[in-house]
């Protein structure tokens, strides 16, 4: 999903958890990959994530989430600070297995 300056949800979507990954569709590496010492530069690449409007949680491009506990993945609310530097947010969602053993 394409990244904007607004709060966006993840779909509606019943699960256990997701897991994010951030990325990019600009070719320009420097703009989006950490320095010599792995450290990302302030160039506003992050992606900020989180939940009823509160986005504390940083993800930059290349890297991704812990698995984040949620019922539903729309809980799940992000936007980027700059959004021109074209971050894309994929996600992984799991399912709880609900048959019977």
């Amino acid at each position: 999903m394409p990244v904007t300056s607004e709060i966006q949800s993840l779909p509606d979507v019943e699960c256990s958890a997701v897991l994010l990954h951030a990325s990019s569709i600009l070719a320009d590496a420097a703009r989006i990959a950490p320095d010599a010492g792995g450290s990302f530069l302030n160039l506003g690449n992050e992606i900020l994530w989180g939940f009823e409007g509160v986005l504390l949680n940083q993800l930059f491009v290349t890297q991704s989430s812990i698995l984040i506990e949620v019922s539903n993945a729309r809980e799940i609310q992000f936007r980027s600070p700059n959004p021109t530097n074209k971050q894309i947010i994929g996600f992984t969602i799991f399912f709880k297995n609900t048959e019977d053993k």
